[in-house]
């Protein structure tokens, strides 16, 4: 789609100017969150555009091909969601103050290079996209392990610390303890740790299993973990709402979903809520086991 769209709203916009295309080799489009990681899309699309120009009017012509794909994503009805615009005054990040800002170390730095490490390419400049990985990704993230990971595993304590978290009857599926928030960061983490670019999760565990064999368990605790709560969060917002905030008496429809094969005499309800405590604590588990690993 995103790749179409851009070749479209490139044509309209160089044609009548008489501009040849490849004055945009400098500009690559990245897919971030959920997206990036090849998830299935709520109501927004997480964008991040990066462009390498110091041209006023390549970046004119930027913007208008990034105001036409705008135009397009909206009138189906889904918002764009420009990360790092409000850092820039742009929808586009310029390549170099990119990279000097990730350099600066700012409070907020950690989360911001997580979204860069969650960008998958979709369309633009092969070259650009090599320069993000090897200057941005490989050189102010991988190279600097000990400027990352100790921030991100400060984030997770400071979320849940040593809490136990799993009797209440709700919860946010994202947020709550040993939940997709929390098995997201421990991925990142190890990703950074091994140096490793790809962004699929499922795809990523896989690489940690091979890299050192002996923490397989505890990765298929955290990936039976993924599997269940991307399941369950998926049906309940088809079926319940459009939220991460579980309520346990909402649950009937999800849990006859969820469970169609069990017996009628079970209270399946009750099914689907022991199985999200249980997921939930193999997968906090398994999180702080690794943590005190990587520490």
């Amino acid at each position: 789609y995103f790749q179409e769209l851009f070749r479209i709203c490139l044509q309209q916009t160089v044609t009548p100017k008489r501009i040849s295309p490849k004055m945009v080799g400098n500009l690559a489009v990245y897919a971030s969150g959920g997206m990036g990681r090849g998830q299935a899309f709520d109501d927004d699309f997480d964008l991040v555009i990066i462009a390498d120009t110091t041209n006023e009017n390549e970046k004119n012509l930027i913007r208008e091909i990034i105001s036409s794909m705008n135009t397009e994503i909206i009138k189906r009805g889904t918002l764009p969601h420009f990360r790092f615009s409000h850092y820039f005054g742009e929808y586009f990040c310029p390549f170099s103050q990119l990279k000097e800002m990730l350099r600066s170390e700012y409070p907020e730095c950690f989360i911001d290079k997580s979204q860069l490490l969650e960008a998958r390419f979709l369309v633009g400049g092969t070259v650009i996209h090599k320069r993000f990985l090897k200057e941005i990704i490989r050189e102010t993230i991988f190279d600097a392990p000990q400027l990352y990971i100790p921030k991100m595993v400060e984030e997770i304590r400071k979320r849940h610390g040593s809490t136990t978290f799993f009797r209440e009857k709700c919860a946010n599926i994202k947020e709550c303890t040993g939940g997709i928030r929390d098995i997201d960061m421990i991925i990142l983490i190890y990703k950074v740790c091994y140096s490793l670019l790809g962004t699929n999760p499922y795809k990523l565990i896989g690489q940690f299993i091979r890299k050192d064999p002996r923490l397989e368990e505890k990765w298929q605790q955290i990936k039976n973990t993924l599997l269940f709560l991307q399941r369950f969060r998926y049906i309940y917002r088809l079926s319940i709402a459009a939220e991460n905030e579980i309520y346990a008496d909402k649950l009937e429809n999800v849990a006859e979903r969820m469970f169609p094969d069990s017996s009628s005499s079970d209270d399946k309800t009750d099914l689907l809520w022991q199985q999200f405590v249980f997921h939930r604590r193999q997968a906090w588990n398994a999180i702080r086991y690794l943590i005190r690993l990587v520490e």
